[in-house]
């Protein structure tokens, strides 16, 4: 399974870590780097889509690269 949504401050991945070990699975957390400017195409995406993600404009994004 595949998360992402939630795991931005580490009180979060501890919380979703936690629930999953108190119901015997095994956990691995694997942390993928990505350019900038992919991390704002996939944010723009998202943003057209009204998927999950961080409430960030594009043209903010544009301006971080």
């Amino acid at each position: 399974m595949f998360l992402e949504f939630g795991f931005w401050a580490r009180s979060g991945r501890d919380e979703k870590c936690a629930g999953v070990r108190a119901l015997g699975v095994s956990v691995e957390l694997h942390c993928l780097a990505a350019p900038v400017g992919e991390l704002c195409r996939r944010l723009e995406a998202r943003s057209r889509e009204g998927g999950p993600g961080p409430s960030r404009s594009a043209a903010s994004c544009s301006r971080s690269t």
